[in-house]
């Protein structure tokens, strides 16, 4: 079992997104997680890891485009936030976990307003065939998963 991440995609060569299903099927998958960060690495690949993540949205990186192509291929279960960095532990925990969940849910609704103007898998630049019917939801919204944490759930 493997997860797809965002992180991952970067620091494996800027992988496209479109060629997750390929690398790693999704049926193997057991988790997602969205994380922003800088074009380049900076230090040691460790240091870059534990101390370079940005909240989503607030990097180099095309979380929106990162999303559809992950919802593309039929994903439906959980989604996490690795977010790791020296400012994001110093923050007091209330603040730390709301930041990241608005960022996060931020880059969902922009993930939902390009397919929207686009519902095409070709949508934001992903090219990945579906391997489940049906849509998959704007946002996902089961017990544990992100969207249990809505903005006012506090």
């Amino acid at each position: 079992m493997v997860c797809y991440s965002i992180f991952g995609t970067r620091t494996a060569g800027d992988t496209p997104y479109a060629t997750l299903p390929a690398l790693v099927p999704p049926e193997i998958v057991f988790g997602v997680e969205l994380e922003d960060g800088l074009a380049k690495v900076v230090g040691a690949d460790l240091e870059d890891t534990l101390d370079n993540r940005l909240p989503c949205g607030q990097g180099a990186f095309d979380v929106p485009g990162f999303i559809n192509a992950v919802l593309a291929i039929g994903w439906d279960g959980p989604w996490g936030i690795e977010q790791m960095s020296g400012d994001f532990r110093r923050l007091p925990v209330r603040d730390a976990l709301t930041g990241a969940r608005d960022a996060a849910l931020h880059c969902f609704d922009l993930a939902a307003q390009r397919r929207d103007a686009d519902p095409t898998p070709a949508a934001s630049g992903t090219r990945v065939t579906p391997c489940c019917a049906g849509s998959p939801p704007e946002r996902p919204t089961s017990t544990g998963r992100l969207g249990s944490f809505r903005r006012g759930s506090e």
